[in-house]
């Protein structure tokens, strides 16, 4: 709609597409935002390892949402808070592997900083959960060599 807005002449006519009917916009500017906001198609071959990573983190997410709802009211908040992240995490991550996206390298990060403040609570130990965070900061900024080793490794 702000493309459509961008490209008519006049202010009547802007507001016409703003607060008009859908007929008002003009339909033909659709391959044109198709060029613009949507990725090109590439014709991905899948790896073993990529298809086994996929299927195995599927199994894992669907074991532990079996085992929380089997236990829902005999588990506590921070099992149910922490699978429910690590689930969601997982979840997105699979959605991302799909669409083959770059940034699920940082979903894992995100997944391994949840089951490490997991860890750490049953520990009792918020120092651990502390050099832990710290510890994937520093991987995070300073060896840039791990994430495209990752994304290979994913992707082949």
């Amino acid at each position: 709609m702000f493309y459509a807005v961008s490209v008519t002449p006049g202010v009547w006519n802007k507001l016409k597409i703003i607060f008009g009917k859908p007929e008002m916009l003009d339909q033909n500017i659709r391959p044109q935002l198709e060029k613009i906001y949507l990725q090109p198609k590439t014709a991905s071959k899948t790896t073993f390892r990529y298809k086994a990573y996929l299927v195995i983190q599927i199994i894992v997410n669907v074991l532990i949402l079996f085992l929380v709802t089997l236990f829902y009211f005999q588990i506590g908040l921070p099992e149910l808070t922490a699978s429910t992240l690590f689930i969601l995490i997982t979840l997105i991550n699979c959605g991302a592997l799909l669409e083959q996206r770059t940034w699920i390298y940082y979903l894992e990060y995100l997944r391994l900083i949840v089951v490490i403040s997991y860890i750490s609570y049953c520990l009792e130990q918020p120092l651990v959960l502390f050099v832990s965070i710290l510890g994937i900061a520093l991987l995070l900024w300073s060896n840039r060599q791990i994430r495209p080793w990752y994304l290979n490794f994913i992707y082949g």
